[in-house]
């Protein structure tokens, strides 16, 4: 694959692609999902803290100032997760193996790559992630919609709805889409990255810990598996749980 002006070779198949990359990769998505590093997430930072205040829900709006905080720092010092977050999925960079996944190297990666465009960062993002996303889905039946976000899209249809009818028939909705609004905005509850419940520390236990589990129960080495063989290993996990209830 071509990325701008370098030569790179992705694994974009869970029958090859290494669980330890795959969870790089994921925990790199879930920090740009909750900080985010550009101006646009400082923005939503603030909003959120704003309806967080006004509803009076202190404790979440310290929680988004915290986050704020955090993604302030990222856009000073250039630490971009969503691009970033690609980079454990290449084998090869530029004809050399790319074994090396300390988040230092990931950065020095990530500044080697700096003239390519975002254009092309995405285009690639987009080509890996659907076709990983598909065999997810094709194999264990991952990638499908959760409650919440089926939630947020009523939200997103409700305020289509009202914003449709002040077009046609001229009525004033705007309380009701604010409220609508509002909600959107308080929807997902901020995740700490810091202190005790810092969800990156949290999501590299849980890894770690279904990892001990496989090694304890199937005699086999986890961290050395395929995306394919460690989500099927959970699956035979939960197979054998559910013999043993059943005696």
């Amino acid at each position: 694959m071509n990325l701008g002006p370098h030569k790179v070779v992705m694994y974009d198949s869970i029958e090859e692609l290494p669980i330890v990359r795959f969870q790089k990769y994921n925990k790199m998505l879930m920090l740009d999902a909750g900080l985010g590093s550009d101006v646009n997430a400082l923005d939503g930072h603030l909003a959120r803290v704003s309806e967080y205040i006004k509803a009076g829900d202190l404790a979440n709006a310290s929680a988004e100032i915290d986050n704020l905080r955090q993604t302030l720092f990222n856009v000073q010092n250039g630490l971009t997760p969503h691009f970033m977050s690609l980079i454990p999925l290449m084998a090869e960079v530029d004809g050399e193996p790319l074994t090396d996944l300390s988040d230092e190297n990931i950065q020095a990666v990530y500044d080697r790559l700096k003239d390519v465009t975002m254009k092309a960062y995405e285009g690639a993002a987009s080509e890996v992630k659907k076709k990983i996303e598909e065999e997810l889905k094709a194999y264990f039946n991952q990638g499908g919609e959760s409650a919440s976000s089926k939630e947020y899209y009523e939200l997103m249809r409700r305020r289509a709805l009202l914003q449709l009818d002040e077009i046609a028939q001229g009525s004033d909705h705007g309380d009701e889409i604010r409220e609508i609004e509002s909600q959107m905005v308080r929807h997902d509850k901020p995740r700490a990255f810091q202190g005790q419940r810092n969800a990156e520390v949290l999501y590299d236990k849980n890894f770690v810990g279904c990892c001990i589990a496989i090694a304890q129960n199937l005699n086999m080495d986890a961290k050395a598996m395929t995306v394919m063989e460690y989500y099927r290993a959970l699956e035979v996990l939960e197979e054998q749980q559910k013999q043993l209830k059943k005696k």
